[in-house]
């Protein structure tokens, strides 16, 4: 699989919005009271919305390059952008219901080992139709997809988690 700047920025991108998100939950009256006097992150109820000029800086992606991601994300109903002051963007979705392939399939990226299993680029390939290892690229294509819809941003954010707790 060809991963370009586009998709790994992509889902660098989407992983910090991912690391930022807290569920849309309803405060218990506890976390409500407590909410009034402290206003820690962690007790918010809603995301904060995150600037893409702090995704660029703590990512080191150009912001420029990051606007056109998000557009595409956004497009996709991956994303929702806040306006104003302390604007930003948020996750339209929880981590969970965010799968790696609808990231990737947002920004257009191509999913297949090879070009020539692509719908999209198949007529690049002469020798297509006479392929013999053909079938073995289309079978790679079905397993990528296979784990890439089964993979969430919540994964990710385990894995990390995980990672922590072994150093």
């Amino acid at each position: 699989m060809r991963l370009t700047n586009k998709t790994t920025y992509g889902i660098e991108a989407m992983y910090y919005l991912a690391e930022k998100y807290i569920p849309h939950a309803r405060p218990t009256t506890q976390q409500a009271r407590s909410m009034q006097t402290t206003t820690q992150p962690t007790q918010r109820s809603t995301p904060r919305p995150v600037p893409i000029s702090e995704i660029a800086k703590n990512e080191k992606i150009s912001k420029t390059f990051l606007e056109k991601i998000f557009k595409s994300l956004k497009k996709a109903g991956l994303v929702k952008s806040i306006k104003g002051v302390g604007g930003g963007y948020v996750l339209a979705l929880p981590p969970s219901n965010i799968s790696i392939i609808q990231i990737l399939n947002a920004l257009g990226e191509p999913i297949g080992p090879t070009f020539c299993v692509e719908e999209a680029l198949k007529q690049r390939c002469q020798k297509s139709s006479k392929c013999v290892p053909k079938k073995i690229w289309q079978s790679l294509r079905i397993h990528i997809k296979n784990y890439l819809n089964n993979t969430t941003l919540e994964d990710l954010l385990k894995i990390k988690n995980e990672e922590l707790t072994q150093v």
